[in-house]
């Protein structure tokens, strides 16, 4: 029994040193930006859209970034997949406005919003930050719209050369004034 004993645990050993090695190349490997960059390249128009910037080409991204970059891509994929996909977190967030639509454009730093105040009489977009590095989420840029905006959608595009987020939405005719069809 007692050889038997000794034969475990040196097997056990060889198992636990050979795991030890491949763990360890795995963890060198994964270090490595190119193979994580050459993943992002792999996933095609499954990856993540990113914003049309110099910093999101594939030469100025980081292999912590593009690592980030893939591990969500599947993680969404997997998830969205799901017969109930499911919410990883819930972040509140004090707006001080009703919220009626929202879009997100390529690369997720912004969220575009249709808007009212309380008393849904003054309707509005508001651009937000998604991750501000001092207080997360928050107001970039408001403008004042005539009535509630539908089909929201944003996007990225050079207006006049410089790099901006192209927002599109439709609105209904206003009736007798300022009621608008809607109510």
């Amino acid at each position: 029994m007692l050889a038997n004993g000794n034969v475990y645990f040196s097997c056990a050993c060889c198992i636990l040193s050979s795991s030890f090695q491949v763990n360890k190349l795995f963890y060198n490997l994964t270090h490595h930006g190119i193979i994580w960059k050459r993943f992002l390249q792999r996933l095609g128009p499954n990856g993540p859209a990113l914003p049309p910037s110099m910093r999101y080409s594939p030469q100025f991204l980081t292999s912590f970034e593009a690592e980030r970059l893939v591990i969500r891509a599947i993680t969404v994929h997997k998830n969205w997949i799901l017969p109930n996909p499911f919410a990883v977190s819930f972040l509140p967030v004090q707006a001080h406005r009703h919220i009626l639509s929202m879009v997100v454009p390529p690369g997720g730093k912004y969220l575009v919003a249709s808007t009212c105040n309380l008393a849904k009489t003054h309707y509005s977009l508001v651009v937000y930050v998604l991750d501000h590095r001092i207080c997360g989420i928050v107001p970039l840029a408001e403008t004042p719209v005539r009535g509630k905006a539908y089909h929201l959608c944003a996007k990225y595009m050079n207006v006049e050369g410089t790099p901006s987020i192209l927002i599109g939405y439709i609105r209904r005719k206003t009736l007798n004034g300022n009621k608008t069809a809607n109510g």
